[in-house]
């Protein structure tokens, strides 16, 4: 077995284990799921059973079915994402918490499992219909490829997980407009109390602010860089060791980055007089920033892999593209298992 196939593979298994482990942790305590946590457990055992299958595929890409189902795992994944960031939003937008959860999570449930499985129809459908062109037919696992071809990988795939992306775009840009408002009323709230504190809360929020358009900005290159030419090169073996170091440091620099902020920002709403916000706008918070990252490193993965799929030459897509498949699993543990949440409530289960 070469090296080219040897790479992949291990990447995904590490990805599987980290998403494993998160998964298991979840599952164990009871605290964690709630309707948020269910999606986020639906979103990680999605992105699980789709790396598996990755595994499967990379051993044999004979195994002819296999694609289908990573393409129905590939796109639920998508679509949870897509239901963690409409939750953010509607949580922020709504501003009471409705007591019947199980009927919004049954309603999210049928919207992230049953469009990918309408969408996995409409491809078999067309895959086996006479009257549609072949290069518009998905053409699964022709010439040991996804997709016969890049018309109907864009059909198909990447042009509806672009849709997807620009929605969650568009509702964290209007959660975020949400947060300004709240924490102008808030400052209102406070402008008889403590100036320091009004000071380092619009600090913070210029900060933030400016964090987030820059994280959507750069998602939205890579989107639309995915489907730009770039030059073929070759690699020695420090360009490659540069290439495989670098990524991963600067996405687990921005995670940990992230997370510190996200423990400045739990501390100072602790320091906030209670009767002023609601009982649970330091979770809402947290969790808006984590769907936010996680929704950026995704978009990362999806679109390194588009260009290298698009470019098989360029062995420098081929290892970034390689790169991502350990950041995913990893950035996932460490950003939904390493938070004060978890660890308090791990502490109550022992």
């Amino acid at each position: 077995m070469s090296g080219s196939i040897i790479r992949p593979i291990i990447a995904n298994i590490t990805s599987i284990v980290f998403m494993l482990l998160t998964l298991i942790i979840y599952l164990c305590i009871p605290e964690l799921r709630n309707v948020h946590g269910k999606c986020f457990i639906c979103y990680v055992f999605s992105m699980l059973c789709s790396y598996t299958l990755l595994v499967f595929t990379k051993l044999d890409y004979k195994l002819y079915y296999c694609y289908y189902y990573q393409y129905f795992w590939i796109m639920a994944g998508f679509f949870w994402l897509n239901v963690l960031c409409f939750d953010i939003f509607w949580t922020f937008s709504s501003g009471v918490v409705k007591r019947d959860e199980r009927k919004r999570f049954l309603k999210y449930s049928l919207y992230a499992w049953g469009c990918p499985m309408i969408l996995l129809g409409l491809i078999v459908l067309i895959e086996n219909t006479s009257f549609v062109p072949e290069d518009f037919r998905p053409q699964i696992a022709a010439d040991h490829c996804y997709f016969g071809g890049l018309t109907a990988a864009a059909i198909y795939l990447y042009s509806l997980m672009t849709v997807l992306v620009l929605v969650n775009i568009s509702f964290f840009v209007m959660t975020a407009i949400r947060i300004l408002r709240v924490q102008r009323a808030t400052d209102v709230a406070l402008q008889h109390g403590s100036r320091r504190h009004s000071s380092v809360e619009d600090r913070y929020r210029i900060h933030l602010y400016l964090r987030l358009f820059v994280v959507m900005g750069v998602s939205w290159i890579f989107e639309v860089a995915s489907f730009i030419a770039c030059p073929e090169g070759s690699c020695n073996d420090t360009a490659m060791l540069l290439y495989y170091v670098l990524p991963v440091s600067v996405l687990m620099l921005a995670g940990f980055s992230l997370l510190v902020k996200t423990k400045l920002r739990i501390n100072q709403f602790a320091r906030q007089p209670q009767d002023t916000i609601r009982t649970d706008t330091k979770l809402d918070h947290e969790r808006f920033f984590l769907t936010v990252l996680i929704s950026v490193v995704l978009a990362l993965s999806f679109a390194l892999n588009v260009l290298s799929w698009a470019f098989p030459d360029n062995h420098v897509l081929y290892f970034l593209s390689s790169v991502s498949f350990y950041v995913v699993g990893v950035v996932i543990f460490f950003l939904f298992i390493c938070n004060r949440h978890v660890d308090q409530w791990c502490g109550r289960s022992r």
